[in-house]
């Protein structure tokens, strides 16, 4: 019987939340909330934060929950490095963005801009323009999409990257491996999808 994380094993699946880093010549402003797109191959995502994004090279984050994740971390002798991979050619809904204000770490999710479902774009503050941005995506999943809340999945994917921020540098075994273009084609363009409303509990 093949041990777990060997390659010959069966991937387990891993819902729940992941992270990623970087996102390439689009940019987080690309991606627009309340809109789908589909991934071309397989979207890699690290469960921790500072693997995500190479100790925060880039700043901005992407926050990733999902029910059909697969548990692709490293086997017996390998370095973990938490990885979960959706797809092939996952959809995901982008249901928040946030501005993680370094004045406010008490206050987590305070500012959730534009927000699916509730209110519309919330006026810009200058002061958070070059704070890191953290972006929440689901992948849409066919055993439903009624979870998690946009509040909660903010609040908790904040304080996970918050926390991240405060702990050393951790070992990045492949540089970039979380990091680059998300919601693109085979040729790098966005490719967004029309999907029925994401429906937020």
């Amino acid at each position: 019987m093949p041990e777990p994380g060997s390659a010959d094993a069966q991937p387990v699946r891993q819902p729940g939340l992941s992270f990623r880093g970087g996102f390439g010549p689009h940019g987080p402003d690309g991606l627009e909330v309340g809109a789908s797109y589909r991934h071309s191959g397989t979207l890699t995502t690290c469960r921790e934060p500072r693997l995500a994004t190479d100790n925060f090279a880039d700043g901005d984050v992407v926050a990733v929950f999902g029910r059909d994740g697969l548990d692709r971390a490293g086997g017996p002798g390998e370095v973990d490095d938490q990885r979960t991979d959706f797809g092939p050619d996952p959809v995901f809904t982008v249901i928040s963005r946030v501005r993680l204000d370094p004045r406010r770490d008490s206050r987590l999710g305070d500012r959730l801009g534009d927000r699916l479902g509730d209110r519309g774009p919330q006026p810009a503050d200058e002061s958070l323009e070059d704070a890191p941005s953290l972006t929440v995506i689901v992948v849409r999943s066919e055993s439903g999409d009624n979870e998690p809340n946009a509040d909660e999945a903010v609040q908790r994917a904040a304080r996970l990257v918050r926390a991240a921020r405060d702990l050393p540098e951790a070992e990045v075994s492949v540089p970039g491996r979380f990091r680059g273009p998300i919601g693109v084609s085979a040729d790098g363009s966005l490719d967004r999808v029309d999907t029925p409303p994401w429906r937020s509990r």
